[in-house]
């Protein structure tokens, strides 16, 4: 009777521990699955993080193109408008010089 209550007890005792390494050895699974969700997390924000950035140079040098754009339509416009008045005053002196008294006149000398 003592035997077998032995036998009991080593068995249950040898459940117990091969329960226990089980038990750590879920956990270190779980612990080694949890390390990699983080790995793969943390890749995922620094992948998000700098596709942000790149979204937000490329939106930086867009409003730049633009603005130079604005400024060459604008600087081609005040050209234009230069050279018109240019066009129109040279139209306008040489209506002014035309004529029998042209030569008269100082301008048109």
């Amino acid at each position: 009777k003592q035997v077998a209550a032995a036998r009991e007890k080593e068995r249950r005792a040898r459940q117990a521990a091969e329960k226990a390494r089980a038990e750590a050895e879920r956990a270190k699974l779980e612990s080694a699955r949890l390390a990699e969700e983080k790995r793969l997390m943390a890749l995922r924000l620094e992948e998000e993080r700098r596709l942000k950035e790149l979204e937000e140079t490329r939106r930086l040098q867009l409003e730049q193109l633009e603005q130079q754009r604005q400024a060459l339509q604008a600087a081609e416009s005040a050209a234009a408008r230069v050279n018109q008045e240019a066009d129109e005053a040279v139209k306008k002196k040489r209506a002014d010089c035309t004529g029998p008294t042209a030569r008269f006149k100082s301008g048109c000398r």
